[in-house]
């Protein structure tokens, strides 16, 4: 879980409001940041090393849909030197969340982890 609170405070530092899974609440007024871990497995040939994969999925309001482009190369600017995580090139595309009133879009990561 280290890893992954790295990447919380690396985005915290570059200005984005993130949250855990589930601790934001109500409508979507600004953009904001979920880091979701998706769980892992380990590195071929090893026993100690494994991965774990992290999405960062990042909501912005439904008035609001063309930062979501913008929030996509700042999060992605802001984690560039971070080598404890690597983008997987694995990206969704922009779903509308009824719930929230805002768009939602994610960037898959991959950190290593020790087993």
């Amino acid at each position: 879980m280290e890893q992954i609170n790295f990447i919380f405070d690396e985005l915290t530092a570059a200005g984005f409001d993130v949250y855990h899974p589930a601790q934001h609440e109500g409508l979507c007024k600004a953009l904001y940041i979920v880091i979701k871990d998706m769980g892992g497995n380990p590195v071929p040939g090893h026993n100690k090393i494994g991965r774990r994969v992290v999405h960062i999925i990042y909501t912005t309001p439904k008035n609001r849909m063309s930062d979501l482009m913008s929030a996509r190369k700042s999060i992605i600017s802001a984690l560039e030197d971070f080598t404890g995580a690597r983008r997987t090139g694995l990206e969704t595309p922009a779903i509308f969340d009824p719930e929230k009133v805002a768009y939602t879009a994610a960037i898959e990561y991959e950190v290593q982890k020790r087993i």
